[in-house]
């Protein structure tokens, strides 16, 4: 640079010593705060129980035009998990049915060796179809227990989906910077 020489726009010079050269220098304020991003949701609020909820009305909430892709997300997840406890608890039902029906068996089968006394053998057909009566009765009733454990499991998974409707969106991960 010349002696006669201008620079504008600059905030600074400064004579680098070693390559004989003069650098301009600008000054750059650093953010001194961070603007953060607002998500407003504005409209009608209304809670639902959730012993109110079953799979269709899960379902069209799920349909609703204005949430989130991440709601309506799990929504459709609880909705499923919603569908597979209403299975399990059908199922549950029907082998209820089932469960009365076969305890009156062994009812009166209970009735029939009575009756015979103490003349009938350990191996007599009448006690082995009590014997079969009486396991078959141990059978449904753990089915049972195993379908009411299955669905109430599938239905705590549900709620525990909408409970995290509330909450944010996780943010991508951000690649760093070089």
């Amino acid at each position: 640079m010349s002696n006669k020489g201008n620079v504008r726009g600059a905030d600074g010079l400064i004579f680098d010593e070693q390559s004989h050269r003069a650098v301009a220098v600008f000054v750059i304020k650093g953010m001194t705060r961070k603007k953060q991003q607002l998500v407003v949701s504005e409209g009608l609020v209304r809670k639902h129980p959730f012993k109110q909820l079953g799979p269709r009305k899960l379902h069209q909430l799920a349909s609703a035009p204005k949430l989130l892709a991440h709601q309506r997300d799990i929504l459709r997840r609880a909705v499923a998990d919603m569908k597979q406890a209403e299975k399990h608890f059908v199922a549950a039902s029907k082998l209820r049915r089932r469960l009365v029906d076969a305890k009156e068996e062994v009812v009166r089968w209970r009735a029939s060796v009575y009756a015979a006394g103490r003349s009938i053998a350990r191996g007599a057909p009448l006690v082995q179809r009590l014997a079969s009566s009486e396991s078959r009765v141990t059978e449904l009733q753990n089915e049972i227990r195993d379908h009411d454990a299955k669905g109430t499991a599938a239905r705590e998974a549900a709620v525990a989906r909408l409970r995290t409707l509330d909450r944010p969106q996780p943010a991508a991960a951000t690649p760093p910077r070089k």
